[in-house]
């Protein structure tokens, strides 16, 4: 069976956790060859102390670090925008200004979210 090219961008799906004080944990994977599907873990940490509101329109700014097969510890400022419930998240890696991961997803319970994310580079 010959691959279309979604089938080769690189995607994954982060399911996070929403902790009390409004900071997230997650587990994510994705389908870079070099994962073959592990969990891994991610931190993200509210900047502010306005705990966030995901079923309502607004915008999120957390400071976050995950770990990977590759670079093992890497930061990011992880960007929220909320529009009617759904939730486009934006990775920026290691300070920088460019987006590395689009994302979008939705609060399935009161205390989780699910993210479905792919590289810029894949945002065809």
């Amino acid at each position: 069976m010959s691959q279309n090219k979604n089938e080769k961008s690189f995607r994954g799906i982060i399911l996070y956790d929403i902790q009390l004080d409004g900071n997230l944990t997650g587990v994510y994977t994705n389908n870079h060859d070099e994962s073959r599907g592990q969990l891994r873990t991610e931190y993200a940490h509210i900047i502010g102390s306005i705990l966030p509101n995901y079923r309502a329109d607004g915008e999120y700014v957390f400071d976050c670090s995950y770990f990977d097969h590759v670079a093992n510890r890497t930061n990011a400022r992880l960007k929220f925008k909320i529009r009617n419930r759904i939730i486009y998240a934006e990775w920026y890696i290691n300070d920088g200004n460019d987006i590395t991961f689009n994302g979008e997803g939705f609060q399935m319970n009161e205390r989780q979210l699910a993210i479905s994310y792919w590289s810029v580079d894949s945002n065809q």
